[in-house]
């Protein structure tokens, strides 16, 4: 495997390739206030699954490093982070399940053109890329899996939450085949299980079945987790 570090469009990528011809891209997300390089290791680990597949990192375009000065810190939009903490204390999940951030739609043009780029570099179909991230990032993959013009091969949903409820409501009816791996933590503090339980639910309702895995543990990504789904991928990939 080769790995270097690429600009494509308008994000810098941390790109895996495979030794082998390439059957299919995934595309892994950070999550907020992670370097660009974060998800590397992960990847590392799933492309034992996934021999024909590339794998790419991208860097979220906001540079958060005032607020986190010893970290190269990394975010897809801006989080009040603080009033997100206020509304899970006092139990106003509804908020957070229906809030729409600001920065999401820009994040998504941007994601959305790394995609395009790709296809056309590798010359695979969309339906031929996994999307897939952590918290933040995982956000994002959710929105972009579902905005997509051709449904992609498969969405992972690492430790994500619910959020834009109306609009992924609406967009994951026409996704029903689409494939997803979700996995979250039972005593998360940062993003709620019960709003995970409601994000499988609203993907339920659409007609998706997701492989659903809780861990007894926080706001991570367990070995057991990286393991399970590249074991999720290799069946269906």
């Amino acid at each position: 495997m080769k790995e270097n570090v690429s600009q494509i469009g308008s994000l810098t990528c941390h790109v895996i390739e495979a030794s082998h011809q390439a059957q299919s891209v995934f595309i892994l997300c950070h999550g907020f206030g992670a370097p660009g390089s974060d998800l590397v290791p992960i990847a590392r680990m799933i492309s034992k699954y996934l021999p024909a597949t590339h794998f790419v990192m991208p860097q979220g375009p906001l540079d958060l490093s005032q607020q986190f000065p010893l970290a190269d810190a990394r975010a897809w939009w801006e989080i009040e982070v603080g009033h997100i903490a206020k509304a899970i204390e006092l139990g106003q999940f509804q908020e957070i399940q229906e809030s729409v951030p600001a920065g999401l739609a820009s994040a998504r043009r941007k994601l959305l053109g790394v995609i395009e780029l790709l296809s056309q570099q590798y010359q695979l179909p969309l339906d031929r890329f996994i999307l897939g991230g952590f918290s933040q990032g995982a956000m994002l993959a959710t929105d972009v899996a579902l905005s997509m013009e051709e449904s992609p091969l498969a969405l992972s949903i690492l430790s994500g939450t619910l959020i834009c409820k109306k609009r992924w409501g609406g967009l994951a009816q026409k996704r029903p085949n689409l494939k997803v791996f979700q996995s979250h933590g039972r005593i998360d503090p940062l993003l709620p299980f019960s709003n995970a339980i409601a994000l499988k639910e609203l993907l339920e309702e659409s007609g998706i079945k997701p492989d659903f895995l809780a861990f007894e543990d926080q706001h991570t990504i367990p070995v057991d987790v990286v393991g399970q789904l590249g074991q999720f991928l290799a069946n269906h990939v």
